[in-house]
């Protein structure tokens, strides 16, 4: 009581537990509430604030948030599963949102929340939160269970585009049927960083599982671990969207699908999609090229605040003048189509799901060409090597022992898991192999109906084997025969941790003699392992100071770059002001371009009216010039025809009288005369003509051009 009074944190507690009686009409006693204070306690040292199970109503929720607050600085993990807080309880602890804003993971399991709770607590995040994973199951037995609809889902769907840190989301027993589940992915919208889906027993539909691994599968990229478990309204229609998402997602590594009883008469394209080669080498490809575009984007909010011509010249390489980047500069897509076909699962549940021998063996088949699996788990899913395959008529050992020699040349799977299933001592025959050469290091065969004859040669192959640490084969029919088979074989074998022969007719002294040289194996490998540890610490301090160092050059890095920023902060400043002068000048040219414009305008508009005076005094020359070229085509007839008289009054002038003679002589003179008289016109005009050209020549509106044929413009 006296630590009690000292502690703050534990005050709180006690007033917490004393809110929960009140609410509850339970008595107070100093035991339970000591015992109270020290169950939560225990917790706190780990971040961890649990408060499940303790049946805290709403009355009780003013007491969690003052706990809260006092505990914002310690604490990183809040739970309070079990607890019939409703929507008023849960909606309360956002008054300390700041405190929820901070915490990593919260659990909210069955605790009465209503769709409307559901989007009135959620929206009260921020997108930066540090929340990475969100538990909104129920929990079948529970007073109060979380319920969804389907604007809830809509809500959930945006909520995990907006949380940036939000790394995995738990349904589990929680319902998602009908439209839920598919609206709940439908507005999945853009990218999310979902890491894990836990699904199981939601009763979500074909149309969900669609819209998560085949419609909007690109929005879920970080994808590694889905829970489909119990949902038995799947049917075989999935098993094609589960193989895209096998095969096209590079970090899917966890499938689990136990009791999906619907998905059994199409397990074969899910196990042709094991059948493809690692995803690795894409998956960092994707991861570098995904750091560089983050890169890229924190180094443009750094610059965010330069001028925009400078983060154009950053986004483009061009000086753009606008706060744009311009339609030339193609931008390139994030999301790419995927086609090359590849397969990162690790872990494989196929728990109490039916396999035929024809898928089996086509599981075998595709474990040849696969290189990721590393736990598959095959309980009770009907392998019986004593029947045939009713449908398909194939018996199971030729498909089984094909699918143990895969197992046996596989090189990374790790676990192994058969139990429930009918081996018989011809499947343990084929393990042979595996336990004694392949990379096995836990094997489960339990209730496989296995007798001596197989026992022992179990038995043979843990005497040389190599990597086996695990071995479970309780509920088998072996004997003391089997017992002293193990019992001598591992004397040999000092890697072997744990072996369960439990429910079988082994005797208690061998049962003993076994589980002392298991001990013995343990205190040995433990002795090894600590040396290695020894060894691995001496490497990390090594590796400390290194990284030490290397946080020192870190540091001087940085501030060599924040002082390469100031001085490209102050550049951009001068050059911010060095554009505005130049923009002052460009306005000031613009003007004068504008007046040189405008008198330009005024110039031509003079230059139209004297082109229109000449064109009219080229067509009066024009006419003038016709006019004399026709009286001097006339005068040209007129000559060629008195020529002609004339040759002809000579010609007959030779045959007439002379008197006659004489008188055509005067009418010749006479018309000597007029032919005068009329080539004198002629100069008069042509000198008129002329004096008009020298005029217009020398006024500069003609140019007169000398041709052979006259005068040209």
């Amino acid at each position: 009581m006296e630590y009690l009074e000292f502690d703050l944190t534990a005050q709180l507690i006690c007033s917490l537990y004393d809110a929960k009686c009140r609410s509850l009409k339970i008595e107070n006693t100093e035991q339970l509430r000591l015992r109270f204070v020290h169950q939560i306690q225990s917790h706190l040292p780990k971040g961890i604030l649990d408060i499940s199970s303790q049946k805290l109503t709403k009355m009780c929720a003013p007491a969690i948030v003052k706990l809260l607050s006092h505990l914002s600085t310690q604490i990183t993990t809040l739970i309070l599963d079990d607890n019939p807080l409703e929507d008023a309880g849960i909606i309360s602890l956002t008054t300390c949102q700041t405190v929820l804003d901070k915490i990593t993971t919260i659990s909210l399991v069955s605790v009465g929340l209503s769709p409307e709770g559901c989007i009135e607590f959620l929206s009260s995040f921020a997108t930066n939160s540090y929340i990475r994973s969100l538990n909104l199951g129920s929990n079948p037995a529970a007073q109060k269970r979380n319920r969804f609809n389907e604007p809830a889902c809509k809500f959930l769907g945006q909520f995990f585009v907006q949380m940036q840190n939000l790394e995995e989301i738990n349904f589990q027993n929680s319902q998602l049927r009908a439209t839920n589940g598919y609206a709940l992915f439908k507005f999945v919208a853009r990218e999310c960083a979902l890491k894990r889906i836990n699904l199981a027993n939601t009763g979500v539909n074909n149309q969900a599982i669609k819209q998560l691994c085949t419609v909007n599968a690109r929005n879920f990229p970080f994808l590694e671990m889905l829970d489909l478990s119990g949902n038995q309204t799947l049917t075989g229609d999935a098993c094609l969207d589960i193989a895209n998402l096998i095969m096209f997602q590079r970090r899917f590594h966890e499938l689990y699908i136990k009791d999906c009883t619907g998905l059994q008469e199409q397990m074969k394209v899910i196990f042709e999609a094991l059948g493809y080669g690692s995803a690795e080498q894409l998956a960092e490809q994707e991861a570098f090229k995904r750091r560089n575009a983050v890169r890229e984007e924190q180094r443009n909010k750094m610059l965010c605040d330069l001028h925009f011509g400078i983060r154009n010249l950053i986004q483009t390489g061009k000086v753009i003048q606008g706060d744009e980047i311009p339609k030339k500069v193609v931008q390139q897509e994030q999301n790419l189509p995927l086609t090359e076909k590849t397969c990162a699962i690790t872990h494989l549940d196929l728990t109490n799901l039916k396999i035929s021998a024809q898928n089996l063996q086509i599981f075998a088949d595709s474990l040849k060409e696969n290189q990721s699996l590393q736990v598959c788990k095959l309980e009770n899913c009907f392998i019986d090597l004593n029947r045939i395959d009713a449908k398909n008529e194939i018996e199971f050992h030729v498909p089984f022992q094909n699918f143990c020699e895969a197992i046996f040349d596989h090189s990374k799977i790790k676990f192994l898991n058969l139990s429930k299933n009918s081996i018989l001592d011809i499947g343990a025959q084929y393990l042979f192999k595996v336990i004694q050469i392949g990379s096995l290091k836990t094997l489960n065969l339990n209730y496989c109906r296995i007798q001596n004859d197989g026992m022992v040669n179990i038995a043979k192959g843990l005497g040389s084997a190599k990597n086996i640490e695990k071995l479970y084969i309780a509920g088998n029919n072996c004997d003391d025969i089997a017992g002293q088979a193990l019992f001598t074989n591992l004397q040999n074998y000092q890697k072997l941790k744990l072996l369960d022969i439990s429910l079988n007719k082994i005797s208690f002294q061998f049962s003993e003699k076994i589980q002392q040289l298991i001990k013995s194996n343990i205190e040995q490998s433990c002795s090894e392992i600590y040396q290695s540890l020894m060894i691995q610490v001496n490497q990390f301090e090594k590796s400390i100071n290194e990284l030490n160092f290397i946080d020192v050059e870190t540091i001087k890095h940085r501030q060599e770059y924040n002082d390469l920023l100031i001085q490209v902060k102050n550049l951009s400043i001068e050059m911010v002001d060095l554009h505005k002068n130049c923009e002052e000048q460009l306005k000031n040219e613009h003007n004068k371009l504008e007046d040189l414009r405008v008198k330009l305008g005024q110039k031509e508009g003079e230059l139209g009216n004297r082109t229109i005076k000449v064109n009219e005094i080229q067509t009066r020359l024009d006419q003038d010039f016709a006019i004399c070229e026709q009286k001097k085509r006339i005068i040209r007839e007129k000559t060629m025809v008195i020529q002609t008289q004339i040759e002809e009054l000579e010609e007959v002038e030779k045959a007439v009288v002379n008197d006659e003679l004489i008188s055509l002589q005067a009418q010749l003179e006479k018309k000597r005369k007029e032919k005068i008289t009329l080539e004198k016109d002629c100069v008069g005009t042509l000198a008129q003509l002329a004096a008009c050209e020298a005029i217009l020549v020398k006024e500069n509106l003609i140019t007169i051009i000398q041709s052979k044929k006259g005068i040209r413009k």
